[in-house]
C-alpha cells in the first residue's frame, strides 16, 4: 500500500485494478463531531448538482454510483463506481468540516484509506500541525484527466464549509 504525502498524485490504474473504489476517512480530535463529505464535481471543479454532495443527510447519489456508510465517531466510508458516474462528474473531492469554535489545528489526525476492488492501495494522513484555524479541509481528490487519478490535497479553509464550496 502506497502512503501519500500532500500534493502527491498517481493514476488509479497504477495502484490497482477495477473501477469501484471505497474511501474510508476518519478524523480524531476534541470536537464532538467532524462531518465528512464527498463532492461529485464537474470538470471545472464545481458542484453542478446538489444531489452529488454525499453526506450524512444524503447518503447516495441519484443513480447510486456514489454512496456513504457511517462508522465509528468521526469515521465514514464512501463508495464510488467510476464507470457508473454520469459524464458530468469528473472529480470526487473528499472534505472534512467542523462546527463551532473548533478548528483542524486542534485535531490529532485525519486519515484516509483508499481501496480498489476491496484491496487497500493508498493511505493519506494529516495532523493538527498541518493546519491552524481552518474549519474545513479538502483531503483527497479522485479526478479524470485522460484516466482516473488520485491526489492527496490537504488544503484548509478558514471559513468552513461555505468557504470550501465557494
Amino acid at each position: 500500500m502506497l502512503t501519500f504525502q500532500t500534493g502527491q498524485k498517481a493514476r488509479l490504474a497504477d495502484l490497482g485494478a477495477g473501477s469501484t473504489l471505497s474511501v474510508t476517512a476518519r478524523v480524531t480530535g476534541p470536537a464532538p463531531e467532524y462531518d465528512l463529505i464527498l463532492f461529485g464535481l464537474d470538470d471545472q471543479g464545481r458542484l453542478g448538482d446538489d444531489r452529488f454532495m454525499i453526506f450524512y443527510n444524503q447518503p447516495r447519489s441519484p443513480e447510486g454510483a456514489l454512496g456513504m456508510q457511517g462508522g465509528a465517531r468521526g469515521e465514514k466510508t464512501f463508495t464510488a463506481d467510476l464507470s457508473a458516474l454520469p459524464a458530468s462528474v469528473r472529480r470526487l473531492s473528499l472534505a472534512a468540516t467542523v462546527d463551532g469554535a473548533a478548528s483542524f489545528g486542534q485535531i490529532d489526525h485525519a486519515e484516509v484509506t483508499v481501496h480498489l476492488g476491496g484491496v487497500p492501495v493508498a493511505s493519506y494522513r494529516v495532523t493538527g500541525r498541518d493546519f491552524q484555524a481552518q474549519r474545513a479541509v479538502m483531503l483527497l481528490d479522485v479526478y479524470h484527466k485522460d484516466v482516473w487519478r488520485l491526489g492527496a490535497v490537504g488544503q484548509g479553509f478558514n471559513g468552513g464549509l461555505d468557504a470550501l464550496v465557494r
